[in-house]
This record gives structure tokens, C-alpha cells and sequence, in this order.
């Protein structure tokens, strides 16, 4: 039996109730709603390499760019990234219909968009950290740089080493070779039983999949050898150098130190059968098949000012690119740049300028200067690392690391838990290089919101204040 209700009086709640609806969408959000600064803002971006690709295309009209940059820049910044999930919000969000003005492109059409406008899209990062440039969003004092793992579109149980990949390439091609002859006899007498005119034939589905997987398997197998040739490349290159330097000690009657190079056989290579590009890399919760995600904030506003992805398991090498990126983005070098221990590298941090660097050596943090000044007072020149040591222990290098952990870490915190970037959907390096400068344009675009939101908050508590009576 249903409970009984309360004597309690409460407001009137009628599910049968026929509303009437407002015409107009834009009358069911309030004014300050951020669909509204999204849009102004895609109105105020050049689209002008968008539009360019639609110069020769013929056929049925397509939606209109402005509104596809509209909803997917919208979906990036509200943590929807899935072209079937936009499409659902696009039926059921009022942010999204009113963005879109009614139009209602299918998850295909939205994918298809986003894969051809791939170049331009990234683009837009560049606009929008303009735009937080002018707003002052980007002093570029101090710069803090860290990378994340994220996992790829792809299982590690696909992965394969090269002999693997040699036979189940050879099991497919005798595969695909038996169903084309397949095809081809049953076509014959379709052809006899319909006329040629009838094709009544098509390609199955299992040898679509198929045929898609073996070129996977080619990819894999072009990048181990790639790989393997690199690799030989680089230790004859260390041998040579090393006998080269061995013949100069020796004329001078001296020995090289340090151990000879030798020519290792390296471990088995793998990759990975549904997304190639991808990496088996580690983190702190285990093995993930993904990418490396490479951002550059600025620690006084945490907007993004560079992002990259690379398909190195280690931070090792990308010190100096990325701060090279940092520059295109700022238009200038950052005064200083903070990252920690895994950047540190003597060839990546020696000889850098315009950049005072604050790049940790070890996990522990804590460095005194009773620890690094007892090996700099022997005597000679401090190294890269001793230097790097002592500037980090003194109270001007402990200050300026702690604003590491403050802004770049929870920045990407927020692009995983916020921005949805805990696994890729897109495959291959290009389409994650894509999703990810989606994700920080994101972040850049609600740090500009929250900033003039503020401003104009403060504004309007001044005028209050004061009597002042702004003008519309």
C-alpha cells in the first residue's frame, strides 16, 4: 500500500501538467551562463582555415563550421569528448541546443569534423592563449612544466613482438587472399544467376576488420625496424666517438676513463596491433598502454601556455622543446621554468638562456646546503648537477620549486578528473595530439571566463560602493 501523506501543505507537483514551453531556448538559462562566453568567444576566433577547406567540396550543404567549433569547444570544456556522448547532449542538454540553434548533427558527422579540421583545431589553442594574453593572464614570470600518462585507445594485451606480428601478418594474408577468391567465385555466379548490371556483392565485415588489422600490423612492424635501425645507429655512433677520443688521449699519452660502449642486444620491441603509435608505459598505479601529455602553465594564473604529446615513457628529453613550444606560445622566454626530478638531464638543462631553470635532480626534495657545499668546497668547478643542487637549496630556489606542486600538478589533476583526458578517444598520435589541445583549450577558455567573471564581479561591487551607474 502507498504511504500515507502528511498533513504538511506542499507546493503543487502534477507530472501529467501540459508546460508550455518558451520558443526561445535561450530564455530557460540565466545570462551568465557559459555556453554564452563560449560562443562570443568561437565568434571572436579566425576560422578562416576551416572555411577554406569547404572551397572545393560540392554536394548536399554542410553544417555550418562556426556552429560545429561552437559545440565541440563547448563538449572539451564541460568534459565531453565522445562524438556519440555530444550527440546525446545535442538532444538533451539546453547549453548544447542552444549552441547549435536547432541543428542537431549526428556522432559521424561530428568525428568526421573533428578528423579533418584536425590541423585547424589545434590552432585554436594558440587564439585563445592570445586571448589570455591580452586579458594579462600570462605574465610568463615563472613557468612550471610536468607530464601525465594517458591511456591510449588500445589494450596491452594487442601488443606483439616482431616475430608475432611477421606470422599473424602472414595468417591474414592467407586469410584475405582465401576470401577474395571467395568472393570473387561467388560473384561469378551471382553474375550468371542476376547479370553483371545486379552487384549483389560486398566486402563481409570480418574481412573489413581484417584487412584494417593487417595494416595496423604493417604500421607496427615499419616502426620496429625504424626503431631497431636508430637503435644500431646510435651505439656505432658512441663506439666511433669513443675510439676517436681514445686516439687523442693516446697521442697524449693518456688513458679515457669510463666504460667502453659496447653494442648491446637489445630487448624485443613491441607493438601494439589497434593503435601503433601508442607506448607501453609505467606509472604509479601500474602498466598503461597510452601517451606521455606534456604541459607548460603559467604558475601565476595555472593557464596552459604549451601541450604536447610524445610517446617517450620518461620526461628525459622534453625540457628544451617544451620550453621552445612555451616561448612560441608566450612570444617570448618565460623568466624562469620549474620541473621536477624527471626532467632533469646535463644535456637538456647545460647551456640553456633567457630561462633561469629550477629543475630537481633527485626525488627528495629536501636538499640542505650542508649536502652540496662540502663537494663544490674540494675545489674546481661545480657540475651541472652540483650547481642546480645548491641554487635549489637555497630559500629563492625552495620558493620558487613549491609553486610547481601548486599549479601545474593540480592543473593536471583538473585535465583528467574535470577535462576528461583519463583516456584517449581518438587513435593514433595525431588524433591524441588533437584531443589534448581540445582539452587545454578548454582549460584556458573557463580560466578567461572565471578571470572576467571576477572582474566584472569586483566592478560591479565598486559601482555599488560608489553610486556609480555603469552604462550598458
Amino acid at each position: 500500500m502507498p504511504a500515507s501523506r502528511p498533513k504538511k501543505k506542499f507546493q503543487r507537483y502534477d507530472p501529467d501538467q501540459t508546460l508550455l514551453i518558451a520558443h526561445d531556448l535561450r530564455e530557460l538559462l540565466t545570462e551568465d551562463h557559459f555556453c554564452y562566453f563560449v560562443s562570443d568567444t568561437v565568434d571572436d576566433l579566425d576560422l578562416t582555415a576551416i572555411y577554406a577547406r569547404y572551397d572545393e567540396l560540392r554536394g548536399f550543404p554542410p553544417y555550418d563550421p562556426q556552429m560545429m567549433v561552437k559545440i565541440l569547444v563547448y563538449a572539451y570544456c564541460t568534459s565531453q569528448t565522445s562524438s556519440r556522448q555530444i550527440f546525446k547532449e545535442l538532444v538533451e542538454n539546453v547549453p548544447f541546443r542552444v549552441l547549435a540553434a536547432g541543428n542537431r548533427p549526428d556522432h559521424r558527422t561530428i568525428n568526421r569534423f573533428r578528423r579533418m579540421h584536425a590541423e585547424a583545431l589545434q590552432g585554436l589553442f594558440q587564439q585563445v592563449l592570445d586571448m589570455c594574453k591580452r586579458d594579462g593572464l600570462v605574465p610568463a614570470k615563472a613557468v612550471a612544466l610536468d607530464g601525465t600518462k594517458v591511456k591510449a585507445n588500445a589494450s596491452m594485451a594487442k601488443n606483439r613482438t616482431k616475430e608475432q606480428l611477421d606470422k599473424e601478418h602472414e595468417r591474414l594474408k592467407d586469410d584475405i587472399d582465401r576470401y577474395f577468391a571467395e568472393a570473387e567465385r561467388i560473384d561469378k555466379e551471382e553474375d550468371e544467376l542476376y547479370g553483371e548490371e545486379n552487384d549483389g556483392f560486398s566486402l563481409p565485415a570480418h574481412l573489413r576488420d581484417r584487412k584494417a588489422r593487417r595494416e595496423h600490423i604493417r604500421e607496427g612492424l615499419r616502426q620496429l625496424k625504424e626503431e631497431e635501425e636508430k637503435r644500431k645507429a646510435e651505439e656505432a655512433k658512441k663506439l666511433a666517438d669513443r675510439q676517436e677520443k681514445e686516439k687523442e688521449e693516446a697521442s697524449k699519452g693518456k688513458e679515457v676513463r669510463g666504460r667502453k660502449p659496447v653494442q648491446k642486444e637489445a630487448k624485443p620491441s613491441r607493438r601494439n596491433t589497434t593503435d601503433p603509435d601508442s607506448r607501453t608505459m609505467s606509472t604509479r598505479n601500474g602498466f598503461v598502454q597510452g601517451y606521455n601529455v606534456q604541459i607548460v602553465v603559467d604558475c601565476s594564473s595555472q593557464v596552459i601556455v604549451a601541450c604536447d604529446v610524445v610517446q617517450d615513457g620518461n620526461d628525459k628529453h622534453q625540457l628544451r622543446r617544451m620550453l621552445s613550444l612555451a616561448r612560441e606560445g608566450i612570444g617570448r622566454l618565460p623568466e624562469k621554468l620549474l620541473a621536477d626530478a624527471g626532467y632533469f638531464s646535463t644535456k637538456e638543462v647545460d647551456g640553456v638562456e633567457g630561462t633561469e631553470l629550477f629543475v630537481a635532480t633527485k626525488s627528495r626534495r629536501k636538499t640542505g646546503l650542508d649536502d652540496v657545499l662540502p663537494i663544490i668546497e674540494l675545489g674546481g668547478r661545480p657540475t651541472t648537477k652540483q650547481a642546480m643542487e645548491l641554487l635549489l637549496a637555497t630559500n629563492e630556489g625552495r620558493a620558487a620549486y613549491r609553486l610547481r606542486g601548486q599549479t601545474v600538478e593540480p592543473v593536471n589533476g583538473q585535465l583528467k578528473d574535470r577535462g576528461g583526458m583519463r583516456e584517449f578517444k581518438l587513435r593514433g598520435l595525431e588524433g591524441t595530439k588533437l584531443e589534448a589541445s581540445l582539452t587545454c583549450l578548454g582549460n584556458n577558455i573557463k580560466k578567461l571566463w572565471r578571470s572576467r567573471m571576477i572582474i566584472g564581479s569586483n566592478r560591479n561591487i565598486a559601482n555599488n560602493l560608489t553610486g556609480i551607474v555603469p552604462v550598458s
